[in-house]
């Protein structure tokens, strides 16, 4: 797995709560960090030069899916998501108690 690419997306995973819930958005933001377009418009130009440093749809929605399903880390914040997901309200119980606790 790409480090670079895995460091990213928990960031914009941490500071982003929205991309928890979206993989588009996190795809998006992802980009968007590679070609150091932050202006936050919600659209991005890539020339084909710069195609081939982007991680790969799939690769970033890996990546998330670690973070939540393995690591429980970053839970999706929209109910509809956890439940199609298959994330257990007991985990997020969990996820909710344990950033209570960091503050």
């Amino acid at each position: 797995m790409n480090p670079r690419a895995k460091y990213i997306v928990e960031h914009y995973l941490e500071t982003e709560p929205e991309t928890r819930n979206c993989d588009k958005l996190l795809t998006l933001r992802v980009m968007q960090h590679y070609l150091n377009d932050n202006k936050g418009k919600d659209y991005i130009q890539i020339k084909m030069k710069d195609f081939g440093c982007i991680p790969a749809f799939e690769t970033i929605k890996r990546i998330r899916a670690l973070f939540q399903n393995v690591d429980k880390k970053y839970l999706p914040t929209d109910p509809d998501v956890r439940t199609r997901r298959g994330i257990a309200e007991e985990a997020w119980r969990e996820y909710c108690l344990q950033w209570q606790n960091k503050f």
